[in-house]
């Protein structure tokens, strides 16, 4: 291949790759602030109870890890062969 073809490729792989890591820094910073505007409600809400501030950042920080974890878990799916049953009929054929 000359060097023209290698550019060609090069570009085109770039401004795929730069786009595909353009879109996944919005949806990052959007969930971020979607995330904080869920943790201040959270937050919010409790304060009106009149909860210890210890607990409330407790909770707060509990909450955004759930939705963290919740949300990154349903972004890598398993695969089918790494799924176990561990039930009662585990084993049998």
């Amino acid at each position: 291949m000359n060097i023209q073809t290698w550019s060609t490729v090069a570009v085109e792989w770039g401004t795929r790759i730069g786009l595909q890591i353009l879109v996944a820094l919005a949806i990052f910073l959007v969930g971020r602030w979607l995330i904080g505007l869920v943790v201040r409600a959270v937050t919010a809400a409790l304060r009106r109870q009149d909860v210890d501030a210890t607990v409330l950042r407790y909770l707060g920080n509990d909450t955004n890890r759930a939705i963290v974890s919740t949300f990154g878990a349903a972004g890598y799916p398993v695969p089918e062969q790494h799924v176990r049953f561990a039930g009662p009929a585990a084993g049998r054929a």
